[in-house]
C-alpha cells in the first residue's frame, strides 16, 4: 500500500516539474521572440547588473 502511495507521489511530482518546467521555457521563449521587440524594458542585456571585471 505505501509503494503504491510513493509511485503516485512520485509521478505527481514528474509531472509537475515538467509542466513547471514548460511553463516557463514558453515564457523565455515568448519574452525573447516576441515581446522584447515591443517592450525595450524587458531586454534583460541591456543592464550591466553585476560587473565582474576586475582590471
Amino acid at each position: 500500500m505505501i509503494a503504491e502511495e510513493r509511485l503516485e507521489s512520485l509521478k505527481a511530482g514528474l509531472i509537475g516539474g515538467l509542466s513547471a518546467g514548460l511553463a516557463f521555457l514558453i515564457t523565455t521563449v515568448v519574452n525573447g521572440l516576441l515581446l522584447n521587440q515591443y517592450f525595450s524594458i524587458l531586454n534583460i542585456n541591456q543592464f550591466q547588473l553585476i560587473n565582474l571585471q576586475f582590471c
